[in-house]
């Protein structure tokens, strides 16, 4: 847990003495202020993990500063502290996305207990964000591979006999020269397939593939077409 960085925001000096007093096993960098503005201004300008704010401060509360902040700066845990029970306090603090509240007067212990459990809360936060980031990318690959796999295998004829070879040879004689070409054969066995294989082959391999299903077309459309 070193290396973490620590605002505290407290009007009292003792109070925001005794708050680093009690975190001072812990290797913490510590940025403290009084007011409102110097809350915001060294979370605009400093990287902050952790956040204890006091809910009465001179000026704007203790609430405005994480009113003005969280939304920009999520990644960063909240803890605000109190003296008061007022319950339309505690409904705005949940709504403004305090993570923990701590109620004076508080003993020791539950200070750093609350501030570890941010800390390993926003450790798993920022785990599972690296770990979605890596997944997307990965995710990502795997979409092209399987998209280049889907393209090729619209073109693979699979088989070894003399007879799918023969048609392969000529296939590949055909696709060598621009001429029409009629395939036959009955419903279901290829002829498309076959078609895309010639296409695909040839020296137009990067042009569009477009199949029209003729008997589909009323004799007017197919002339249109």
């Amino acid at each position: 847990m070193s290396n973490k960085s620590i605002l505290i925001i407290e009007d009292d000096e003792f109070s925001a003495e005794n708050i680093k007093l009690s975190l001072r096993k812990f290797d913490y960098d510590f940025t403290f202020g009084v007011t409102a503005v110097e809350a915001i201004t060294a979370i605009n300008n400093k990287r902050i993990d952790i956040a204890i704010i006091d809910l009465k401060l001179p000026g704007d509360d203790g609430l405005t500063i994480i009113e003005k902040t969280k939304d920009d700066y999520p990644e960063i845990k909240y803890l605000l502290i109190t003296g008061y029970s007022e319950e339309a306090s505690i409904i705005r603090a949940l709504k403004a996305g305090v993570d923990d509240i701590l109620k004076k007067p508080y003993q020791q212990s539950e200070l750093i207990t609350s501030v570890e459990k941010l800390i390993h809360l926003q450790d798993v936060e920022r785990q599972n964000s690296e770990y979605r980031q890596i997944l997307e990318k990965e995710n990502a690959v795997l979409k092209r591979q399987i998209e280049r796999n889907f393209e090729n295998d619209k073109y693979l004829i699979v088989g070894n006999s003399p007879a799918i070879n023969s048609v392969l040879e000529n296939a590949r004689l055909v696709a060598d020269h621009s001429v029409d070409t009629l395939i036959c054969g009955e419903s279901g066995t290829g002829k498309e397939l076959l078609a895309r294989f010639i296409h695909h082959t040839g020296p137009r391999f990067d042009k569009a593939f477009v199949p029209v299903n003729c008997p589909a077309l009323t004799p007017s459309l197919f002339e249109s077409e």
